[in-house]
């Protein structure tokens, strides 16, 4: 999980973004937005593969591992 700052979104979009990919043992990157509820999310579909899916003002994340399901009002819960 990332939470954005103004400095180095740029860096957690790319170079981070790119580099955990990599990673096999990886299946889900979270890109959290601090200054609005928007979530970027990365996940393996297999190994060579991911899919990226956006969060806007509401929605549900499911993550298999761990197995977890958030909301966005979970996330930003008393920040907006």
């Amino acid at each position: 999980v990332e939470v954005l700052a103004p400095g180095t979104q740029a860096i957690d979009r790319r170079e981070k973004l790119f580099a955990y990919r990599q990673l096999a043992s990886l299946e889900h990157y979270l890109i959290i937005s601090q200054d609005e509820p928007r979530v970027e999310w990365w996940s393996r579909t297999d190994a060579a593969h991911w899919q990226q899916r956006e969060l806007l003002s509401q929605g549900v994340l499911r993550l298999s591992c761990p197995e977890l399901e958030l909301t966005l009002a979970d996330i930003y819960r008393g920040l907006f």
